[in-house]
């Protein structure tokens, strides 16, 4: 099994964890956390991801396929419309994960610096 796909399955087992003990939230399909899927961008597909915790959330950007050679990058939204820092790593990393603790309504991904913010 690729990295990509090891790491989309133990996203989506996650989620589907997460899923279970989480009430469920009122938001529009494209911008609510838990929306993972995958996202094509002019530089290539990305899958996108995020859920809640006990206590916070998390958000994570995966390279799917492309040519992007900058940053993938993955943050999240404060219920207040605050962002946190953004994390990232090289694109040739395939994957980049940040969680914080607090109440927050959805991840925020780019797949390159040049891409715009996806939200999930």
């Amino acid at each position: 099994m690729r990295k990509s796909a090891r790491i989309r399955a133990g996203v989506a087992c996650a989620a589907a964890v997460v899923g279970l003990t989480t009430p469920f939230m009122f938001a529009g399909s494209a911008d609510a956390l838990g929306n993972n899927r995958q996202v094509t961008r002019s530089c290539g597909v990305n899958y996108v991801a995020s859920g809640t915790t006990s206590n916070g959330a998390w958000a994570a950007t995966t390279r799917e396929t492309g040519d992007c050679t900058g940053n993938l990058y993955a943050a999240l939204e404060r219920t207040n419309g605050a962002w946190t820092t953004w994390k990232h790593v090289s694109a040739a990393t395939g994957s980049v994960f940040t969680s914080s603790v607090g109440t927050f309504s959805k991840g925020l991904h780019m797949g390159c610096s040049t891409c715009n913010v996806t939200y999930s």
